[in-house]
């Protein structure tokens, strides 16, 4: 048989169709970014209406399960296109994702026996569906001039450990966590008994979890964990007859929200803002002491009566 060009670009196409199936498998049909030797890293260049990716370090897979390897930086000789217009039509505050797109019927050649998927980057409104061959990587907004949302945007993970942004927010759920848990382990003389009783194992078993899955824990994994503890301050407060909780709708709202791949990030934030609020609520709790029954004070005896003459 000759080999020809057009066989090792079949014989790439069935490997790279092995390994989008085992990547279905593993990912469960979610799409992100997935941990990688080197985090991921994304700088721009937003100039004369176009937006420049200058580098990229990027490793993740679609929903249809295509792979997204890509790493260079400014100094790169570019094999594919990285740069994209901005919408002439846009207006004041509109975001954009900016995603990159796979083209299963497009390959780039790397070297001469070997060859990849090819790669292009885009801008989709912001409310927009994602394909199954789209990984969105960052935002960017048209408010007072085009700029890159790096503040409140995170892209779509399969572990929290895949980007910086969603371990940092791992760290601090752990430290409310473990201050929670050392605070009410304290609280031994606590009068709020059935709170107590409802929140400390709770915690504590969260702060346990957290050490232990930090590797493999998803944003959706972590929203859970929060949603979690703050329904069992909930409960707590509800049968305790020594707390009234007020305002408890959004707390009640966090508990029965949803989980959406492209909210993940904003509703984290969320859970940690409460409980940042929750721990405060847990020290005017655990300083609830109960007093000890204070013992009478011995009566003098009376005298005996004085003896007739």
């Amino acid at each position: 048989m000759r080999l020809t060009t057009e066989v090792f670009i079949l014989d790439d196409k069935a490997k790279h169709d092995a390994i989008r199936q085992a990547a279905l498998i593993a990912s469960h049909g979610a799409m992100g970014l997935y941990h990688a030797p080197k985090p991921f890293q994304l700088s721009v260049n937003i100039a004369n209406n176009a937006l420049e990716v200058v580098a990229l370090s990027c490793h993740g897979i679609t929903r249809g399960g295509a792979l997204v390897d890509i790493d260079f930086q400014a100094d790169y000789t570019r094999t594919f296109d990285t740069t994209v217009p901005l919408p002439h039509d846009a207006a004041d505050g509109e975001a954009y994702i900016l995603a990159v797109k796979v083209d299963p019927d497009k390959w780039r050649e790397i070297s001469e026996q070997e060859a990849e998927l090819a790669y292009s980057f885009a801008l989709i409104g912001e409310n927009s569906p994602i394909d199954d061959l789209t990984l969105p990587i960052g935002c960017v907004v048209n408010q007072y001039g085009w700029h890159v949302n790096d503040v409140n945007f995170c892209p779509p993970c399969l572990y929290v450990n895949a980007h910086p942004m969603h371990a940092e927010q791992l760290a601090k759920t752990r430290a409310h966590m473990h201050e929670i848990a050392t605070r009410c382990a304290q609280a031994s003389d606590c009068a709020a008994r059935s709170w107590r009783a409802v929140v400390w194992p709770a915690v504590w078993g969260i702060d346990i979890r957290l050490d232990k899955e930090r590797d493999s824990l998803s944003p959706s994994q972590l929203l859970g964990v929060l949603q979690q503890f703050v329904a069992a301050f909930l409960a707590g407060c509800a049968i305790d007859p020594l707390i009234h909780l007020e305002e408890r709708a959004p707390f009640e709202q966090f508990v029965a929200q949803a989980y959406d791949c492209r909210n993940a990030y904003s509703s984290i934030q969320q859970g940690l803002a409460l409980c940042a609020e929750i721990s405060v609520k847990v020290d005017a709790v655990c300083n609830m002491v109960e007093q000890a029954p204070v013992a009478p004070e011995p009566q003098p005896k009376p005298k005996p009566a004085p003896k007739p003459k």
